[in-house]
């Protein structure tokens, strides 16, 4: 794409960049459409015993 949008995302587009006015719904987690299910890996840390609150900054 000529915008470089592709270029800074984990897929082809983002659902806030300048496709978002084409995207009408998502069937499941839209983590997984964006490229990371954040309560899965939420809950795959917390069986390592890590809080992804640990996480932050």
């Amino acid at each position: 794409m000529a915008s470089g949008e592709p270029l800074y995302v984990a897929g082809a587009f983002t659902l806030d960049g300048r496709s978002a006015p084409f995207v009408e719904g998502i069937d499941g987690d839209p983590g997984n459409v964006i490229g990371l299910s954040l309560p899965l890996l939420r809950r795959l840390l917390a069986e390592q015993g890590i809080a992804i609150t640990d996480l932050w900054a």
